[in-house]
């Protein structure tokens, strides 16, 4: 899955069959793959000061995303550790496609799944 390579940012939301824009318009998500085994979440709210990052390793099975924490930046917002993405060590599945040139995130919403898409900027 080489074509995952490169930067992409959060943009809509598929939920209960619907595609919507992203509940919180001030949120911007970049999600970036560097190489063939590492990655990177930043995040940051543009109505409020501060922003959170970590690197991860991550390997792509059968459209199964599998990542470790392997570092989280020293200048992330103390709110950041509440986040089980931003903790060292943390390690995470999900499942992952391309589609149509979009970056399709399926996650958990209790009972539910939803998919976060991603849009690639370069």
């Amino acid at each position: 899955m080489n074509s995952i390579i490169g930067v992409w940012l959060f943009t809509s939301i598929f939920y209960q069959g619907q595609l919507i824009d992203p509940p919180n318009p001030k949120l911007k998500i970049y999600y970036t793959f560097q190489n063939e085994f590492e990655n990177e979440i930043y995040y940051y709210r543009t109505d409020e000061t501060g922003f959170c990052r970590r690197w991860a390793n991550y390997e792509i099975n059968n459209n199964t995303l599998t990542q470790t924490i392997q570092k989280t930046d020293q200048e992330n917002n103390s709110n950041c550790g509440s986040d089980p993405d931003m903790q060292l060590g943390n390690t995470s599945t999900t499942h992952v496609e391309i589609r149509d040139g979009k970056l399709h995130l399926y996650l958990p919403l209790g009972e539910e799944e939803i998919q976060y898409i991603f849009d690639k900027l370069n």
